[in-house]
């Protein structure tokens, strides 16, 4: 079911102005909206009105501003329920509620479970017992799973080491001068990925 999209708060006044007006010209003896709430004609009176409030308003009187600020939030109300009333009226047909002058919300792409992370890389580092572990971040993950396996390499060793929502890590307080083998898997809201191809290195020894 589509969705009427309101982008109403972020356009200047004229345009607010001019989609109002286009609004009602559309709505207007449109078979798909025979009786509009809020009516038309408070529409049109409040798009006159805010259009004059803010005519009035171009000499930077401070009155007259907070004037057009009033009339401008009087006619955003009306808007928004006249787009609730398409809402309902249209129920979610696309076609109907762009024949209103209303635009259509971009519907979200569903999830998809993410790929497995690849280039998988393992770094000695300038301090005793410690790795870091870096790969290509992967599109649409929200989390990685970091298993770790001491050498020598098997499936039943690994063992979970980190949960991160970055693409890289540091693994301390391991053995110096010591084998580990590490995997990598991604998680998004669809699920998760296979593992990645394990991948080796070796702590610094001093």
């Amino acid at each position: 079911m589509s969705r009427v999209k309101i982008d109403f708060d972020k356009k200047p006044v004229p345009q607010q102005v001019a989609e109002s007006r286009d609004k009602q010209t559309k709505i207007t003896g449109n078979p798909n909206f025979v009786t509009p709430i809020p009516s038309l004609a408070d529409i049109k009176a409040a798009t006159d009105a805010l259009e004059n409030a803010y005519t009035d308003a171009l000499n930077g009187d401070r009155a007259k501003k907070a004037t057009m600020r009033i009339t401008r939030k009087a006619l955003k109300e009306l808007i928004v329920k006249l787009a609730d009333y398409v809402q309902i009226i249209s129920d979610g047909d696309e076609t109907k509620i762009l024949s209103s002058g209303f635009g259509v919300r971009k519907q979200r792409t569903p999830a998809t479970v993410p790929d497995v992370p690849i280039d998988v890389k393992v770094s000695s580092t300038e301090f005793d017992g410690a790795l870091d572990i870096s790969f290509k971040p992967v599109k649409g993950a929200k989390s990685y799973v970091f298993e770790i396996c001491a050498d020598p390499l098997a499936e039943k060793n690994f063992t979970p080491v980190e949960i991160s929502t970055r693409s890289s890590i540091r693994v301390k307080d391991l053995a110096p001068g010591t084998k580990y083998w590490f995997r990598v898997l991604a998680v998004n809201a669809a699920g998760k990925s296979g593992w990645s191809v394990p991948q080796s290195g070796r702590t610094t020894q001093f």
